[in-house]
């Protein structure tokens, strides 16, 4: 119950990065302006206007974070497996995968989170990261990780 608690609490911390508190870029020149993660773009703004101001990248503080939370979405993963292999008594917290889910199940879940986030990262324009979101998850995962590890380390 204490790490669903945290879970949720830490959750509650994730929001847009707003890393411009400003405009960001020329309105003359690229026909779209960006303030705090939304796009105006003028009336009269071409397609390919619209299109290279919004385009979607892995910035350089996105994509350290993914393969941060890569590293701990293995760790949660194998440590889950581990522990409800191991320990009889020990039960899944997570209702999406239910009390005791298969290897398997675990192993899709978790690919299927981490895909999830590296799409919403790639489809971010470098004007909006998703930097701050993909570390909350990772920090979730270190918890979720650390706390298999004791359980796991309780159990034998």
């Amino acid at each position: 119950m204490i790490r669903v608690a945290l879970c949720l609490m830490l959750a509650g911390c994730a929001s847009q990065n707003m890393r411009d508190t400003y405009a960001h870029g020329d309105i003359d020149r690229d026909g779209c302006i960006a303030y705090r993660c939304k796009a105006y773009c003028k009336a009269d703004a071409t397609p390919e206007q619209i299109a290279a101001f919004t385009s979607g990248t892995i910035d350089a503080g996105e994509a350290k974070q993914l393969k941060r939370l890569k590293l701990w979405i293995g760790a949660d993963t194998a440590t889950t497996i581990g522990a409800l292999a191991v320990c009889e008594a020990v039960k899944e917290a997570n209702p999406i995968l239910g009390s005791n889910p298969s290897a398997f199940a675990v192993v899709l879940y978790n690919g299927i989170a981490y895909a999830i986030t590296h799409h919403q990262a790639a489809e971010s324009p470098y004007w909006c990261s998703t930097e701050r979101q993909i570390r909350i998850a990772a920090n979730i995962r270190v918890a979720a990780s650390v706390n298999n590890a004791i359980v796991l380390g309780l159990c034998q």
